[in-house]
């Protein structure tokens, strides 16, 4: 009988042992999809936020609008790179706050894809190879509001206007929706959080740089000054 025990004790712990490592990747895996969908509401959060301001203030800074929309990115140089500013610290591409400007850079100029500089770019000192984790781009667009139009908040191109979009950087000059027709009287800010999985399983499923998900929300408002 002791031995049946021993036995069944035996297996038992054979079986552990091979459950054991199957039940803490599903765990991992279940914790780094959890971290992700955490991250899409944040990120459509800040892009909303940012072309809310950069809508209806003319010297709002949509930069600061984007980054302090939610605790979940924190604002420092380390995670926005080169699109940061502070009162003491800013970076090449930090100035959104005037309207008024069409020389302004403001986030990132190639418009936050997974293959630009931005994301191999230290922000204003911070030591070299702590890359941006999160980037934000924002440029000026045509919104169609014409009858016909399907209203969809996509940057189109209406009769007199010669593109949809702008150059990334660039924001509605001030008073642009005044003008018949009103062209480029949008703005389109999108913001980027590039989550890297913790679980080489997971991460084996992204195909981005680096086998990071790129986490993408863009808004477009037409310009209200």
């Amino acid at each position: 009988m002791s031995n049946r025990r021993r036995g069944r004790r035996g297996q038992a712990l054979v079986e552990l042992g091979i459950s054991l490592p199957v039940i803490i990747v599903i765990a991992f895996v279940a914790g780094d999809l959890g971290r992700a969908f955490y991250y899409r509401l944040p990120v459509a959060a800040m892009a909303s936020a940012g072309a809310r301001l950069g809508a209806t203030a003319n010297t709002g800074d949509v930069g600061s609008a984007v980054r302090i929309q939610t605790g979940a990115v924190p604002n420092t140089a380390a995670v926005w790179g080169q699109a940061y500013t502070s009162g003491s610290t800013n970076g090449s591409d930090s100035d959104c706050s005037n309207s008024n400007v069409s020389s302004q850079r403001c986030g990132d100029p190639s418009g936050c894809v997974p293959n630009s500089s931005f994301w191999s770019t230290p922000g204003p000192g911070v030591t070299s190879g702590a890359n941006p984790i999160a980037c934000f781009a924002m440029r000026s667009c045509t919104v169609n509001t014409g009858g016909s139009s399907a209203h969809d908040g996509q940057c189109t191109a209406p009769t007199g206007c010669t593109s949809a979009t702008g150059a990334w950087q660039i924001r509605p000059l001030a008073a642009s929706s005044q003008s018949s027709p009103p062209c480029l009287a949008a703005l389109q800010v999108t913001v980027v959080y590039r989550f890297v999985a913790s679980t080489p399983v997971v991460a084996a499923f992204f195909s981005g740089p680096g086998h990071s998900l790129f986490e993408t929300a863009t808004a477009t408002s037409v310009e209200e000054y």
